[in-house]
């Protein structure tokens, strides 16, 4: 098996394109403040709710969590094996009344991307972050700062080096709001 290497400072993880986040949407929330310093992301606390910081579990939204295979032809025109290792934290930001208005994703996120026909693999260090900001209508604005791994149904597995902005609105469907950086189609490496 050959296994290339692909290395990344910041990464995460997300499934968005399929329309599901690592956390839930929620129903209602304000919006950010704007980011003038180190709290950046981070809107001023009241001592009746101060943040939460928890777990993650190690998943690519509706593909799967840990190892998982995703079939010939839903990414890839091959089977993947998408092995994720590591360790992911979220702490969530609330305004006054307890609604969570945003969260910042971060951690240490190992995947290793195999084409189960030819045995061909890529290793890619993949770490946070990634800043989410909660809208009223229960919309939500995603930003992937650094490489980010997207499985796009259908068409390709994606890795991305730059920034990556969505938009998923309350139903759960999803709008590229931009992307900057350079893309690897992982399948084209694999195939």
């Amino acid at each position: 098996m050959n296994n290339k290497r692909i290395s990344a400072t910041l990464i995460i993880t997300v499934a968005l394109v399929a329309g599901t986040l690592l956390v839930p949407v929620p129903a209602k929330s304000t919006p950010l403040p704007r980011c003038l310093g180190p709290t950046c992301g981070a809107p001023a606390q009241d001592d009746s709710h101060p943040p939460v910081r928890e777990q993650l579990p190690l998943c690519l939204g509706p593909f799967g969590c840990g190892t998982f295979v995703l079939d010939a032809g839903s990414v890839c025109s091959f089977p993947v094996e998408i092995a994720l290792e590591g360790d992911l934290a979220q702490i969530t930001f609330f305004d006054r009344d307890g609604n969570p208005v945003s969260a910042n994703q971060t951690g240490q996120l190992d995947a290793t991307v195999t084409n189960l026909n030819n045995g061909e693999s890529t290793f890619l260090h993949i770490s946070g972050p990634a800043v989410l900001s909660f809208h009223a209508d229960g919309s939500l604005n995603v930003r992937l700062i650094g490489p980010a791994l997207l499985p796009i149904p259908g068409e390709t597995l994606l890795y991305n080096d730059g920034t990556i902005e969505l938009e998923v609105a309350p139903d759960g469907s999803v709008t590229l709001v931009r992307r900057v950086g350079n893309s690897v189609d992982v399948c084209a490496l694999l195939g």
